[in-house]
């Protein structure tokens, strides 16, 4: 989940995403999800946000199971939206859905308490910010 700061600005204006900026979003995503080997997955893309998050720019969905997950694009920003900020946001969610095995399986089983929730999330999201910059190259 990558989060949008600042939605709207001043005059509550917000960037409504444009189809070749979505297009590109979801190419760049397949790219990354083919030179990372998760071919794997079935995966589909939504140019919308399940519950109606408006600060989260991107999220992805995965059901580790079935191979099967959601990846959303906010469909408003706060501003306009930038290759650099297309490339991040899909690297971003790829490094989630190439880290979901682990993470949903140290999940899984008997109760977990919040605290080692939260301590695995932290983990995963540092994980990932170390991730991005390493697949940006790769789509530069």
């Amino acid at each position: 989940m990558l989060t949008v700061h600042g939605k709207g600005n001043s005059m509550n204006q917000t960037h409504k995403v444009t189809k070749d900026e979505y297009a590109m979003f979801v190419a760049y995503c397949k790219t990354l999800i083919r030179k990372l080997g998760l071919n794997d997955w079935h995966i589909a893309f939504f140019n919308t946000m399940p519950n109606g998050d408006d600060d989260i720019a991107s999220l992805v969905i995965p059901c580790v199971q079935g191979k099967i997950a959601q990846i959303s694009l906010n469909p408003e920003w706060p501003e306009a939206v930038t290759d650099e900020m297309t490339r991040y946001a899909a690297a971003h969610e790829i490094c989630h859905l190439l880290l979901s095995d682990i993470t949903t399986s140290s999940l899984y089983g008997e109760e977990i308490p919040s605290h080692v929730r939260r301590n695995i999330d932290r983990a995963e999201h540092a994980a990932v910010n170390r991730l991005v910059p390493l697949l940006l190259k790769e789509l530069s």
